[in-house]
């Protein structure tokens, strides 16, 4: 997902908003030196919509790249 997340103490809030899909998201990270701060999720099932939308309502921008699952090839979004 592309985000305009931009510094270290917005990571607790996208942890806020990610927390509810704790029982399928396996881990998430963002890389806050990149451009796009893209943030990345493995789950054990696409949660993306959802957290797209949990992350939006904390007051960021948030776009889905795409989708992989079970190691197949990507769903563009």
């Amino acid at each position: 997902m592309y985000t305009d997340i931009g510094a270290p103490n917005d990571l607790v809030k996208i942890s806020k908003a990610i927390e509810p899909f704790s029982q399928s998201v396996i881990d998430w990270s963002i890389d806050l030196t990149d451009c796009d701060k893209v943030l990345r999720i493995i789950s054990r099932t696409d949660q993306s919509v959802l957290i797209k939308k949990n992350i939006n309502h904390m007051g960021f921008n948030c776009e889905i790249i795409m989708v992989f699952t079970n190691h197949q090839e990507p769903k563009r979004s």
